[in-house]
Parts: C-alpha cells; structure tokens; sequence
C-alpha cells in the first residue's frame, strides 16, 4: 500500500532495498502472514514491483497481482490509485 504523503517511487526504492535481503536469507519472517522461502518472498517482491510500475503507468486499471483480488486488496489499489492523482 502507498501510504498517505508517499510515493510510488519511495516504495520502489523500499522492495529494492528488501530484495538484497532476501537474498541473503534462507526465510523471510513478514510483519503479517506466513513466514516465505526465499524463492517465494522473491516472487512476492517481484509482483509488488511489476503492480506499481503498472500503477504510475496505468493508474486504476493497473491489475492487481494474481492471487491478490480480494475485497480489502480491491479497496487498497483504488486508495493506491487516488493518491496517484
């Protein structure tokens, strides 16, 4: 989610700053859901960062990643987008 007064820029720079983590580690302990692999936390941070570069360019027709369509996701992309604009 791109917080109030954030960009999705800043977030970008954020997930790139977590990759070379997970990287470096065997299992990523998230701050909510299950701890992930490393090949999963990856494929996580990749989706994140393909849905953002689909949000700057297609604002609120950007698709959220596959698996992620849930009321609360649906409600956090339109948030996402308002704040794009």
């Amino acid at each position: 989610m791109i917080s109030e007064g954030g960009s999705p820029e800043a977030y970008l720079v954020t997930l790139e700053r977590l990759g070379a983590l997970v990287e470096g580690a065997e299992t990523i302990v998230p701050g909510h859901g299950a701890p992930l692999r490393r090949a999963d936390a990856r494929r996580v941070l990749d989706e994140d960062v393909a849905y953002l570069e689909a949000l700057r360019a297609s604002g609120p027709t950007a698709e959220l990643p596959r698996g992620r369509s849930t009321p609360t996701q649906r409600e956090i992309h339109g948030r996402n987008a308002a704040r794009l604009t």
